[in-house]
């Protein structure tokens, strides 16, 4: 995965003035030199346990998206190896801590901590509050954070090897040499199939920006990956995850546009969209309409029927019940893990038996579930994660560097953001897991001498 060197893309350090977005690292000059001294110094003394750290970096992100065991040895083998090279990496570390994402999540895990205080369910709430433990990765990548466009591509690497499950269970599923026992309409590989179309959008997003937008070698490889990973989400059967491969289509390519690129790319792109879609669509036509007809029915006999027994009508009863537990508690919510809770103490009060309805732990929406358990004070915070995390994902990134998989990061951010209207993706360990990991590769600002690419 080609691109133009970091080095000859990103602006220098006192590049104009600084605005309100760049508070905290990006607001003081000072911090800016002791950062470019630490990296200088890491470089001096520890080239060599700088090659290694990166070297680990990208065995667990290829890992990264395996399945839940998988997933969480990758991420303790590389915390394992940042804590043994904390002696000759802490200097580096107060620019992690002092950027906005990290000091932004500090204050969410601070908030989320104080609701179990009336949180009708703390253990529940505990085990929500664990899943930001993903965000350790900004801290463990960072020091070795002038290898990203390595890590980019073995994250990438991992969800092929991923499609490579999907594929075989298209073969072989019910046979007893494929391990993983999956619905026959819904082609997920090792993933859950509605985790797995949620991590497949973001995923999306890592390829889209240099298939619309690059040239070359690496134009081709994000085309094919893109096309790949299109038909993996429809296999999955995940129609939340269709919408947002259709929303984050829509987006890339209006960027492509407004950033003046040749329209003949563009269409290209869109045509092998189209192509692909239909191909996929004939060769899983049995699993792809059933899902369609699913949803149709569904959704019919819920509005026009008031029956919510349904899968899409129990998440549409689950997103207005997030509404009435934000009505009733709008600035602290109910409280984290409380959510499952208060729902069926709210049917009870109203006569119903919750025996009757299905309910789940969350919302099966991550705005409404935190406006439900965090109130306005925890909206608020989610909405500086959002904005801070996509303006660090594409601050330094000019027209040129849009082609390249530098900004896979970003979109695949955009895609989690849009997936997450139909599954609350923070509260789920592989989904979080990938929200960490492409928050590590998207920090916004790197030091001078990190910025070389990794060799």
């Amino acid at each position: 995965m080609s691109h133009p060197a970091e080095k000859d893309r990103t602006p220098p350090l006192d590049s104009g003035k600084k605005g309100p977005w760049d508070w905290g690292l990006f607001g003081s000059q000072a911090r800016l030199d002791r950062a470019e001294r630490a990296f200088q110094l890491q470089q001096e003394r520890a080239a060599d346990g700088i090659h290694r750290h990166a070297i680990v970096a990208c065995a667990a992100f290829f890992l990264l998206m395996g399945p839940t065991s998988v997933t969480e040895i990758a991420a303790a083998c590389l915390a394992a190896f940042s804590l043994v090279r904390l002696p000759k990496t802490w200097r580096t570390l107060e620019s992690a801590f002092m950027r906005p994402v990290p000091i932004v999540l500090l204050a969410w895990t601070a908030w989320q901590c104080t609701t179990l205080i009336w949180s009708p369910n703390p253990r529940q709430g505990l085990d929500e509050i664990a899943e930001l433990r993903w965000s350790l990765l900004l801290f463990c990548v960072w020091p070795a954070i002038r290898a990203r466009k390595w890590m980019i591509a073995a994250l990438a690497a991992g969800f092929l090897l991923g499609h490579l499950t999907q594929v075989l269970q298209l073969i072989g599923q019910g046979s007893s040499w494929y391990p993983w026992v999956r619905e026959p309409d819904r082609i997920s590989g090792w993933w859950d199939p509605a985790v797995g179309g949620s991590l497949l959008a973001g995923a999306l997003g890592l390829h889209l920006p240099a298939a619309f937008m690059g040239k070359g070698r690496t134009r081709v490889i994000a085309m094919t990956m893109s096309i790949i990973t299109l038909a993996a989400i429809l296999a999955t059967g995940t129609r939340g995850a269709w919408l947002a491969a259709i929303g984050l289509l829509v987006i890339v390519a209006g960027v492509a546009l407004w950033t003046g690129r040749r329209r003949a790319r563009i269409a290209v792109m869109l045509v092998a969209v189209a192509i692909t879609v239909v191909f996929a669509a004939f060769i899983l036509r049995g699993p792809i309409t059933t899902r369609i007809h699913e949803a149709r029915d569904e959704i019919t006999r819920a509005v026009q029927h008031k029956e919510f027994t349904t899968s899409t009508g129990a998440r549409l009863l689950l997103n207005w019940w997030a509404l009435e537990a934000f009505a009733q508690h709008p600035i602290a919510g109910v409280g984290a893990g409380g959510f499952g809770d208060w729902v069926e103490q709210h049917l009870r009060e109203q006569g119903i038996d919750p025996a009757q309805r299905h309910i789940h732990a969350h919302a099966h929406n991550a705005i409404l579930h935190i406006a439900a358990t965090s109130g306005a004070v925890g909206l608020s915070l989610a909405g500086m994660f959002i904005v801070f995390a996509l303006k660090g994902a594409f601050a330094y990134l000019d027209r040129s560097m849009l082609g390249t998989y530098l900004a896979g990061p970003g979109f695949g951010l955009i895609g989690l953001l849009l997936v997450s209207a139909f599954d609350s993706v923070h509260l789920n360990s592989q989904s979080a897991a990938l929200i960490g990991a492409l928050l590590a590769l998207a920090p916004g600002w790197i030091p001078r001498h990190a910025r070389e690419a990794f060799s």
